[in-house]
């Protein structure tokens, strides 16, 4: 794998800027001057080792018009039957608006006292604002692209709760039965299922 195009949609068209989306076929993706000033020369060989990546609002300056591109990257690693790379699969989305809106977005909520934060459909944290930061003592570097906000609030809650003798004092608990009939143990296990649900607090 060389880093040759062989396939483009005629959506790259616009994005690249060409007369038709075939002008970009036989070009190189790994030398072309978007590819390096971006900095993603290094994800798409990575790709081509069988490494899929996604950035979001990768910006650059286009060569061509000056202005500056935010644009959305996702590759994909192809193999044949035996796991072997024998391509990949580059999926660009141009995000300028979008992007231009959620840096307006984000400049206004820096500027409120009101904590918020912002997760994505996969409960990944896309933005922490400094009110949050204050409230909760968690800088948003350590948080932003985790699953990891409930952390920022758990030892509190859980200090409270303790205080004013509200149980659960934490996420889960694990019960294990352990019988040597497994009938006996399926029973049982039913038993304090249906006792279980019947508790109050």
């Amino acid at each position: 794998i060389d880093g040759s195009i062989y396939y483009s949609s005629p959506a790259m068209k616009d994005i690249a800027g060409v007369n038709s989306e075939n002008d970009l076929i036989g070009l190189n993706i790994l030398t072309l001057d978007s590819s390096e000033q971006a900095g993603l020369t290094h994800y798409f060989k990575k790709c081509y080792e069988g490494v899929g990546f996604e950035l979001d609002d990768v910006r650059y300056v286009s060569h061509t018009s000056g202005k500056v591109i935010i644009r959305h990257y996702r590759g994909v690693p192809i193999k044949n039957d035996l796991g072997e790379v024998i391509s990949a699969l580059i999926l660009i989305e141009d995000v300028g608006e979008r992007a231009s809106f959620k840096e307006q977005l984000k400049w206004m909520l820096d500027g409120i006292n009101i904590p918020a934060f912002f997760i994505d459909g996969q409960h990944k944290i896309r933005f922490w604002n400094n009110a949050m930061e204050s409230l909760t003592g968690t800088k948003r570097e350590e948080v932003i692209g985790t699953q990891n906000h409930w952390k920022s609030f758990y030892e509190k809650e859980i200090e409270v709760r303790s205080a004013l003798k509200y149980p659960p004092f934490s996420r889960m608990i694990l019960l294990k039965i352990s019988v040597k009939d497994k009938q006996n143990t399926e029973q049982f296990a039913r038993s304090l299922g249906s006792v279980s649900r019947e508790l109050k607090t």
